[in-house]
């Protein structure tokens, strides 16, 4: 695996695997890039969170890869949304994240992303949540396009979980 943020000249596949502490710089690298954090920081945080997920936590982080160079990431797990103070937001498994390199967006990284993380939550539970703010019309179309539903727009999100508070939708999807 590759750990640089150089993307010129890459063009293979996308091939989405799951992630592995190898990876905690280069996911340090992306969710840098998308919110300006120290990486040193975010990938300590990222290397203790792959061990709680190597010892049963029901949480998952996926990476896409384009000739061995890390270009993207994404998270689903499970979320007790009451007990961490969320609104009309029930427990259950959830979407979250998806960042991709700059260089990479619209070449169908975060749709790569999202089914695999579907297709891990299929296994896990019935449905699965996400939600977004509700003028990010690019995740909303994509999610629509993958069976998603709007299910409420007054919700709050828990006080804990990063991101911003006003505005969110929540869409869920049923697997059987």
């Amino acid at each position: 695996m590759t750990d640089r943020g150089d993307v010129a000249g890459r063009s293979g596949p996308v091939k989405v695997r799951a992630a592995e502490p190898r990876d905690a710089p280069a996911l340090a690298r992306l969710h840098s890039e998308a919110h300006g954090s120290d990486q040193n920081e975010v990938a300590g945080m990222i290397k203790a969170h792959l061990a709680e997920i190597a010892e049963g936590l029901q949480f998952a982080v996926c990476v896409a890869e384009v000739d061995d160079l890390v270009v993207g990431y994404g998270m689903v797990g499970f979320r007790p949304m009451a007990a961490l103070g969320g609104r009309n937001l029930p427990d259950g498994l959830y979407l979250a994240g998806v960042y991709t390199t700059p260089a990479y967006r619209r070449r169908g990284i975060g749709h790569a992303l999202t089914t695999h993380r579907i297709q891990w939550a299929e296994a896990q539970a019935d449905g699965l949540y996400f939600y977004v703010h509700a003028e990010n019309r690019a995740s909303i179309a994509l999610h629509e396009d993958m069976d998603f539903v709007e299910i409420s727009r007054d919700i709050d999100v828990p006080p804990d979980i990063p991101g911003p508070r006003d505005n969110q939708v929540l869409f869920g999807r049923t697997f059987r």
